[in-house]
């Protein structure tokens, strides 16, 4: 729960004193003597330079910079919150002008924190599935020929195990593929793999299993995400997509900042290491980071990817000042039918 200005941490100070159970309370104010009295579990001086612990004086906009000025401090308070409540008088001071900033804060830290797990979600699925998939093949080598995806594979050595389950009946229950569950059958018949005893298989089967979760725990989180960038840059996501805009959003820390980067920075953002080598060894510099996953951007030739990168990021950067500094128009669409246009003059 999360107090701002005077009002809002006379909330906390109840709350506080009701001695409330599962919930961190904070208080943030630019009253240095009234945040002294206040009783909560964290406190935090907004706008030092700004203010110096006098007061918005009854200004909404004192409030709002002060805020902004104590970004860090914020989102450090706000890292770990599974869901954030924030209270506040609405006098025209502190807590009316910074209110608005710190829900805008915990909208952008839960995005920033969904993309950041779904990065750990792939990388520790793309390590166990092929940890899995190496098990499994001592015990049916063929299966991995005949079943390229991972996915596929995961769920047919989950759920039939050992050799002597791999029926077309039971193959084309876990995978409608008639063709390849005649091939997988008389694979499994004449396999070269060696016997696992029982427990070895089990725990080869609930390993599978397991590795199926992430995957799924991954498609969740999608959606959630998806959702949340759609409400905070729609703009952006119209054009790049919200798994990419999340990347984005995270790397750069904020929206005000990622709407402050010129078309160049998004180019290649991303690209860190690339850039620094550049800087320091006089390398080939960098022609795109995160973009380089974009359809647009992948489709060209090497030669031309770079151009086609510079394209996206220049209306990018549009977008993303668009939704911070905008009015919530939707202008994504005549920003792709511009991008579109020009892209065409790349293969001429």
């Amino acid at each position: 729960v999360f107090g701002c200005g005077g009002g809002g941490s006379n909330t906390i100070n109840r709350l506080t004193d009701m001695n409330i159970q599962g919930a961190l309370t904070v208080a943030a104010n630019t009253d240095a003597r009234h945040l002294a009295v206040t009783h909560a579990h964290k406190k935090v001086l907004i706008g030092k330079e700004l203010t110096r612990g006098l007061g918005a004086g009854g200004y909404p906009d004192v409030g709002k910079r002060a805020a902004e000025e104590s970004k860090s401090e914020i989102k450090n308070l706000l890292t770990g919150c599974d869901l954030l409540f924030v209270t506040c008088g609405l006098g025209g001071g502190t807590g009316t002008g910074s209110a608005p900033v710190v829900s805008k804060y915990g909208k952008e830290a839960g995005a920033i924190k969904a993309a950041n797990i779904i990065e750990d979600l792939d990388f520790a699925y793309n390590l166990l599935a092929e940890q899995t998939i190496e098990w499994y093949y001592f015990h049916f080598p063929e299966l991995q020929r005949l079943v390229p995806d991972s996915e596929t594979y995961l769920k047919l050595a989950a759920h039939l195990g050992e050799r002597k389950n791999f029926t077309e009946k039971n193959i084309l229950e876990q995978y409608n593929n008639p063709q390849k569950a005649k091939q997988i059958t008389d694979a499994a018949q004449s396999s070269l793999g060696v016997e696992l005893d029982k427990k070895e298989m089990d725990e080869i089967k609930l390993l599978a299993i397991n590795v199926q979760n992430l995957k799924d725990e991954r498609k969740f989180l999608t959606k959630f995400l998806e959702q949340k960038m759609n409400a905070i840059l729609p703009n952006f996501c119209g054009l790049c997509g919200p798994i990419l805009a999340a990347k984005f959003l995270s790397k750069a820390g904020s929206l005000k900042r990622l709407a402050m980067f010129p078309s160049s920075t998004i180019q290649v953002l991303g690209a860190e290491k690339a850039l620094f080598s550049h800087l320091k060894n006089n390398t080939k510099p960098p022609k795109h980071g995160y973009l380089y996953s974009h359809p647009l951007v992948k489709d060209f030739h090497p030669k031309q990817k770079g151009k086609a990168a510079k394209l996206l990021a220049a209306k990018l950067s549009i977008a993303a000042k668009e939704d911070y500094f905008g009015e919530g128009k939707k202008i994504w669409p005549e920003l792709k039918k511009e991008l579109d246009k020009k892209v065409l003059r790349i293969n001429v």
